[in-house]
């Protein structure tokens, strides 16, 4: 593999213990997410302490989210075997029905491990909220429309709570699968 560093994506011999190992693992959807979600939590963390602060950090918190989510989507999607492959676009709740027949099949045995309803609910609410995944990170659709139309208060705790708890389900999902 040819290396492409340049100055702004390489390592430094001067603070070696601050250089980023990227691109070696091979479970990289899971390690991707992981990074997303712990970011998603620290800013959480840090937006608690300084309330003032909370209207910013609001937008990379809930990308953040959303985005370990869809991770665990993809990943899920290969995990479980699903044949029903959703290659582009965003969408979470078509990648989300695509894995749920085969997931709750396989908790059959043990329905209250997962909340497959509260999960399917806390999906459709990303979904409804920022579709594409760009609310979050955009102010204006590419027709020059205001994002996160209708949306003017989010509660960080409860979006925290909820995302993170559909993420352990999620991983839960993906962890049953050899």
């Amino acid at each position: 593999m040819k290396t492409k560093y340049n100055k702004t994506f390489g390592p430094s011999d001067t603070d070696f213990d601050m250089n980023a190992c990227v691109g070696y693992d091979p479970n990289s959807w899971g390690t991707n997410a992981s990074g997303f979600q712990l970011s998603a939590n620290k800013l959480v963390d840090f937006a608690r302490t300084s309330e003032s602060d909370i209207d910013i950090l609001i937008y990379p918190i809930a990308f953040l989210f959303r985005h370990t989510i869809e991770l665990l989507l993809k990943k899920a999607t290969q995990t479980t075997g699903t044949s029903r492959v959703i290659e582009k676009g965003h969408n979470l709740l078509d990648r989300w029905d695509a894995i749920a027949p085969q997931a709750e099949e396989r908790f059959k045995g043990n329905p209250s491990y997962i909340d497959f309803k509260g999960l399917r609910e806390v999906i459709k609410d990303f979904e409804n909220v920022d579709s594409g995944s760009f609310d979050f990170r955009y102010p204006f659709t590419t027709s020059g429309n205001r994002t996160l139309d209708g949306v003017t208060n989010v509660n960080i705790n409860v979006l925290a709570q909820r995302a993170n708890n559909a993420i352990e389900q999620l991983t839960l999902i993906i962890d049953a699968y050899p």
